[in-house]
């Protein structure tokens, strides 16, 4: 199966598994992206979208709530596949605030307005213009949007993502600032979402400031995007690439 395969992946790497649980009655989501050019023209996903079960959702709390004490950041990464449940996130959520640790989010869809009181929320121009029923055309519609999330979510940092627009920070106190992108020649923007919410994440918790993590972040995914697939991003070619570009 594939999640067996999964499984045997990531121990070969030498990554810790203790939280991965699995769920005989699902499959593990799989996408097959058909590329042609460097350009995606399709992609087929075999998944299933349905909640877990109760007996799932206690088991990844249970393992949440055995290795809190251990982390300094929790992502919730949210693809609106069924993992995430409204009483799941909830649980997270006042866990990490109750224990002092910082909680980022990139939300999809269905759960969008149950991130509320995190450290940061990161949503795109899509999802924002979907859920809060607007156009983002011009930079007051992203003033708008930006502030109207911050107020209804409470969060510490709304950051929304504008694709090649950059990113807009917003924090209380009506401030808010543009980033801008740093994508050179974008080969595949696959997993530059992914490659975002990571590298604030494990920037602020080294240490940065909001603006800092962004700056950071906005190099990685444009270093992601000039490779073909999904691909990490690697401490040292983001160092190097931000050097070069800043000395």
């Amino acid at each position: 199966s594939y999640g067996s395969i999964f499984s045997s992946l990531i121990k070969e790497k030498n990554i810790e598994d203790a939280g991965i649980i699995i769920d005989n009655e699902r499959p593990t989501t799989t996408k097959t992206r058909v590329i042609a050019n460097s350009q995606h023209v399709v992609r087929i996903d075999k998944e299933s979208k349905a909640y877990i079960s109760n007996k799932i959702e206690s088991k990844i709390s249970f393992y949440i709530e055995s290795v809190i004490n251990k982390l300094d950041g929790i992502i919730l990464q949210d693809y609106n596949k069924g993992i995430l449940t409204p009483s799941l996130i909830s649980k997270i959520i006042s866990l990490a605030n109750k224990k002092n640790i910082l909680i980022t989010v990139d939300p999809k869809f269905d759960n969008f307005f149950e991130y509320k009181n995190v450290t940061v929320f990161k949503p795109n121009r899509k999802e924002t213009e979907t859920v809060l029923g607007i156009r983002i055309k011009n930079d007051k519609d992203i003033s708008s949007a930006g502030r109207n999330l911050l107020h209804k979510l409470n969060s510490e940092y709304v950051l929304l993502t504008l694709g090649e627009a950059g990113i807009a920070v917003f924090e209380k106190g009506d401030k808010e600032r543009r980033m801008p992108t740093k994508a050179r020649r974008v080969a595949d923007v696959s997993g530059a979402g992914d490659t975002v919410i990571s590298t604030l994440t494990i920037g602020l918790a080294a240490g940065a400031n909001i603006y800092e993590a962004c700056f950071l972040a906005n190099y990685a995914a444009g270093v992601v995007c000039e490779e073909v697939g999904i691909v990490p991003i690697e401490k040292e070619k983001l160092f190097e690439t931000v050097l070069k570009e800043n000395l």
